[in-house]
Order: C-alpha cells, then sequence, then structure tokens
C-alpha cells in the first residue's frame, strides 16, 4: 500500500491516479483488450479494492475509451490552470 494514502498527502492531490497498461497503437489490441479483461476482473476482488481504497484511491474500471477521455480533459483542466494562473517550471 501507499505510505502515506493519496487522501493524506501533504500536498493537495487533485484529478486522477492515471493507470494504464498499453495502448492498441502498434496493433496490440488483442493483448490489450485481454489484459484489459484480467485487470477488471482483477479489481472485482475484495482485497484488490480494499488495497486501493486503503490507498485513498476509488477502483472504476472504465474502458479504454472513458479512460481515454477522462486523460484528455483532465490534461485540458490542467492546462487551463497553468495557463490561468501562469505557472512556470524554474
Amino acid at each position: 500500500s501507499l505510505n502515506p494514502p493519496i487522501d493524506q498527502c501533504e500536498f493537495p492531490v487533485s484529478g486522477l491516479l492515471w493507470i494504464r497498461s498499453c495502448s492498441d497503437h502498434m496493433g496490440l489490441a488483442l493483448i490489450v483488450n485481454q489484459l484489459h479483461n484480467a485487470v477488471i476482473k482483477a479489481m472485482q476482488s475484495p482485497e484488490f479494492k480494499a488495497q486501493l481504497e486503503d490507498a485513498g484511491a476509488e477502483p472504476i474500471g472504465n474502458t479504454q475509451e472513458e479512460m481515454a477521455k477522462q486523460i484528455s480533459d483532465e490534461i485540458e483542466k490542467f492546462a487551463t490552470i497553468v495557463r490561468t494562473g501562469k505557472i512556470t517550471v524554474n
């Protein structure tokens, strides 16, 4: 488990914890789909759910398309924050 859990970090954690296994951009759709199905099955176990929840995460199990949209939305949200706040890296 994470130490400390995400929900107890000393800095604000906002947005998603992105866990993504592969992309089918290289013709790996069959492997990606099999891996996705195995991950979804594992996420349904009470032990796995408990570990994620203990870490302050929420198991969702999106489709690949839903995950891609969620990532795109998060990138745009944080890009807006960076632009509006004129945040730079030193």
